[in-house]
């Protein structure tokens, strides 16, 4: 089975629609990280905004206190393949990052 193409990830804080703690571009590094594990990774990151036949992730997050909870979409063009929320700490950032892609990576391809 090919490995799924996956674009890179846009995130929005929802009251703002900005990404005010830097999170797109912590999960972005881990889906290149993902992409690369010496290059045995389960998908594939490609650093574009578009590309046929392609997923792409995007979603939206907002902060109670020092929680952080994230909906993150997963689509390919316009069709929604997945829908899943990831919680985690505002003050751990990278793992909340990881936990992001691992959902991800266990949605894509289906």
């Amino acid at each position: 089975m090919a490995k799924p193409l996956v674009l890179r990830l846009v995130l929005q804080l929802s009251a703002r629609l900005a990404d005010n703690l830097g999170l797109t571009k912590l999960v972005n590094a881990e889906l290149r990280e993902s992409s690369a594990v010496t290059r045995g990774g389960r998908l594939v990151y490609v650093d574009a905004d578009e590309l046929p036949r392609s997923d792409t992730l995007s979603g939206r997050y907002c902060k109670d206190d020092d929680k952080v909870n994230v909906d993150v979409y997963v689509f390919e063009g316009d069709h929604e393949k997945a829908q899943y929320t990831a919680t985690g700490k505002e003050n751990d950032l990278p793992d909340l990052a990881m936990r992001i892609v691992e959902r991800a990576t266990s949605k894509l391809g289906k």
